[in-house]
């Protein structure tokens, strides 16, 4: 596994640096690290047994934690320095002192893995109402054995936008029902945005995006709806990913 953390710590610095940052935090590193056995996963199946297993991903996240902040592997990529910021720890390179734009922008990142973090429990409640049984968690992804199973994976619009390409690898190698829910925004903006880009290769890649909202406990479909038609009555909204491709489809060019 020690190879493996090498290898995250190697991508989340890459990360950091195409952002033009060098300053994260905990919840922002365990969240890049989830992130990185996502799309190591989408390559290899080799790791199957590890992001399957909350334990393991317990201590890989822990291992990659120590290894960017007190047991460096790689001196290029260590940031030992911690800054407190308005109730968060931050952490940076030795030396490095974070001006008010970097601070703010890593605040939001934790804010962000935070409310991430806390969606997965509430996703657990929620979509077991929806789906009418209780999960299996498997590491990074909620599984719910329904009429040849939906695979669930919890993220932001934003993030999804960026690892889209390793989702519809994902697809292709599960079984069942492959599902991004991904967390209300403030504006539909990044939605518009992703739907102009992605849309129609979501379809071609037999993915279903739903949207959560976790505060008020409801699902609507974004892109695509479940096979398993009764399940479409369950959504508050059911018939939004119907209007979202009538109504984006044709004034999508404005935005």
């Amino acid at each position: 596994m020690l190879d493996l953390v090498a290898e995250c710590v190697e991508w989340i610095c890459s990360y950091l640096a195409g952002e033009e940052r060098a300053t994260t935090s905990e919840e922002e590193v365990d969240r890049l690290a989830l992130r990185f056995l996502l799309r190591k996963r989408a390559k290899t199946a080799k790791i199957t047994d590890l992001i399957a297993n909350s334990s393991n991903l317990s201590e890989f996240s822990k291992m990659v934690r120590d290894a960017l902040f007190s047991e460096p592997v790689t001196i290029s990529c260590f940031l030992p320095e911690r800054v407190e910021e308005k109730g968060c720890t931050l952490f940076c390179p030795h030396g490095f002192k974070p001006d008010v734009p970097e601070k703010v922008k890593a605040i939001e990142e934790v804010l962000k893995a935070r409310r991430i973090s806390d969606a997965l429990d509430a996703a657990n409640s929620i979509f077991s109402r929806f789906f009418g049984v209780k999960p299996d968690r498997e590491g990074i992804f909620l599984v719910f054995k329904r009429n040849g199973g939906y695979r669930l994976f919890i993220s932001s619009i934003d993030e999804l936008d960026e690892d889209i390409t390793f989702h519809f690898k994902l697809a292709r190698d599960f079984e069942e029902n492959y599902v991004v829910v991904v967390l209300t925004d403030k504006t539909p903006l990044p939605f518009i945005k992703f739907f102009r880009k992605n849309s129609e290769n979501v379809r071609r890649g037999k993915i279903l995006i739903w949207v959560m909202d976790e505060d008020r406990e409801y699902v609507d479909p974004f892109i695509g709806y479940p096979p398993d038609e009764e399940l479409i009555s369950r959504f508050k909204n059911p018939k939004l990913a119907t209007q979202i491709e009538s109504l984006w489809r044709s004034k999508v060019n404005r935005f």
